[in-house]
């Protein structure tokens, strides 16, 4: 998976991130917490520390999508269930 050149103001992916840890095709709502720039979003549920919905949110993105929709596509409310994308830059 690499990130592409953008033509829609943010990174795009070269394939979706739409399967599972198992293989399973997955297209559902994503927890990121970041923007489309690759910046911390200001929504990330209290630093993901916080579930409860009362006033704890983060921003989502798309895993059926590879343009900057995978990252950035919303904000969805704490307590909502979803999958979480976790990178690490070495």
């Amino acid at each position: 998976m690499e990130l592409t050149s953008t033509n829609t103001g943010g990174p795009e992916l070269s394939s979706k991130i739409n399967c599972s840890a198992t293989g399973n095709s997955v297209i559902d709502t994503v927890f990121t917490g970041t923007l489309r720039t690759g910046n911390v979003a200001n929504s990330h549920c209290s630093n993901w520390t916080d579930a409860t919905g009362a006033g704890a949110s983060a921003g989502n993105g798309e895993s059926d999508f590879k343009d900057v929709r995978w990252t950035e596509d919303g904000v969805e409310p704490g307590s909502f269930v979803s999958r979480l994308y976790r990178f690490e830059s070495q």
